[in-house]
């Protein structure tokens, strides 16, 4: 078996903590956040979070 790897993500989001080692959906499966990169503030109060995640395993 493959050791599970980080990918980077980017979620759009309306503001809100995000935190390391919070689940997300990403890519029609689960995931957990392991590195938060940069933050960016977008129009009509969204903020862009952008950083590596890792696949949840059943």
């Amino acid at each position: 078996m493959a050791p599970v790897k980080s990918v980077p993500f980017r979620i759009v989001t309306k503001p809100r903590t995000v935190q390391v080692g919070e689940k997300i959906d990403f890519e029609e499966s689960s995931a957990r956040i392991t590195t938060i990169k940069k933050i960016e503030f977008l129009p009509g109060d969204y903020i862009a979070v952008i950083g590596l995640c890792r696949e949840v395993r059943a």
